[in-house]
C-alpha cells in the first residue's frame, strides 16, 4: 500500500521506525526499473506541489454548481409543484368533508407543508450524498485529506477533520458523529465545534431563498461566497481555539491512500439511500412533531 506521511514535531520516533525499515528494505529488496502505475501517473497530477489545490476547488465548486445550478434550478421546482398539486387537492377534499378551516390549516399548510418543504430539498441533498460517495469510492477524498492537511495543520488541525466538514455540507448531524474517527479528544472537540459553521443541507434552503429572491442574477456567486465565508469562519475560530484553549498540539496524521478505481454504483446507491432515508425519518419526526 501506498501511505502519505506528513511529519510533526511530535513524530521522532516514528521517523526513526521509518528509517530502520527504509534501511532493511533497501539492503534485501532489488529494484529494477518499472513504469509507472495508473494510480502513481495519477497521483502526479491529483497530488502536484502546485496544481493539487486548484484542482480540488475546481472539483468542489463543479460539484456544488451542479448541486444548485442543474438539480436546484430544474428538479426541485418540479417536485415543488408536484406536492402543491397534492396539498391543494387535499385541502378541496378535507372542505368538502366539512373540515373545520382551522384544522384544514393546520394540517396541509402546517404539518403536511412543513414536511413537503424540506422534502423538496431532498434531490439536491441526495446529489450531493452521490457526489461525496463517489469521491470517496474512487479514492480522491482520502487525497483531499492529505492535500488540506499542510494548511490546516497551521491552524492546529489536521487533514482527518476535512471529512467530518465534506460530510457536513449534506448534514451537520452525520459530520459530527463521524469525528469519533479522530483520535484526539481536542481536535475531534474541535472539529465537533467546527463542522456545523459549514454550510449543509438545512442552511442549504435560506442560501437559495436569498440568492434567488435577492441576487439572482448573481445567485452562484452569491452561493460560493458564502461557502467562502464559511470557510474564512472556520479558520477564524480554529485560531481563537488555538491561541486561548489548546493545550498543545499532538496530532500526527497517517493515511493509507487507496488504488484509484471505478466506484461500486451498487455501493453507492445504497449509501444514498440509506442517508436519504435517515433524512426522511427525521424530517418525519422531528419536524412534525415540531
Amino acid at each position: 500500500p501506498r501511505v502519505a506521511f506528513l511529519p510533526t514535531h511530535s513524530e521522532i520516533d516514528i521517523e526513526k521506525q521509518y528509517g530502520m525499515i527504509e534501511e532493511i528494505v533497501a539492503q534485501t529488496l532489488q529494484k529494477g526499473e518499472r513504469l509507472k502505475t495508473t494510480t502513481e501517473r495519477l497521483d502526479d497530477i491529483f497530488l502536484h506541489p502546485i496544481w493539487a489545490l486548484p484542482i480540488f476547488i475546481l472539483v468542489m465548486v463543479s460539484m456544488y454548481a451542479f448541486v444548485i445550478l442543474v438539480v436546484g434550478n430544474w428538479v426541485t421546482p418540479l417536485l415543488e409543484n408536484g406536492l402543491n398539486v397534492i396539498l391543494e387537492r387535499l385541502s378541496l377534499f378535507l372542505d368538502q368533508k366539512n373540515v373545520q378551516p382551522w384544522l384544514n390549516r393546520l394540517l396541509i399548510h402546517g404539518a403536511l407543508g412543513s414536511i413537503g418543504s424540506m422534502l423538496c430539498f431532498l434531490p439536491e441533498l441526495t446529489a450531493l450524498f452521490f457526489f461525496i460517495a463517489f469521491l470517496e469510492n474512487t479514492g480522491y477524498l482520502a487525497r483531499i485529506s492529505f492535500i488540506l492537511d499542510g494548511l490546516l495543520q497551521k491552524i492546529s488541525l489536521s487533514g482527518k477533520t476535512i471529512i467530518p466538514f465534506l460530510v457536513g455540507s449534506g448534514c451537520s448531524v452525520p459530520g459530527i458523529l463521524i469525528t469519533r474517527t479522530i483520535p484526539s479528544m481536542e481536535e475531534r472537540e474541535k472539529a465537533i465545534a467546527l463542522t456545523p459553521f459549514v454550510p449543509c443541507s438545512a442552511k442549504l434552503p435560506i442560501i437559495v431563498l436569498f440568492a434567488s429572491h435577492i441576487f439572482y442574477e448573481k445567485r452562484f456567486f452569491f452561493v460560493i461566497s458564502l461557502y467562502l465565508l464559511a470557510a474564512l469562519s472556520i479558520i477564524i475560530f480554529a485560531l481563537v481555539f488555538k491561541k486561548f484553549f489548546q493545550k498543545k498540539h499532538t496530532s500526527e496524521f497517517f493515511i493509507e491512500l487507496p488504488k484509484y478505481h471505478w466506484p461500486n454504483m451498487k455501493y453507492i446507491g445504497f449509501d444514498v439511500y440509506e442517508k436519504g432515508k435517515s433524512f426522511i425519518k427525521k424530517t418525519m419526526s422531528i419536524v412534525l412533531i415540531c
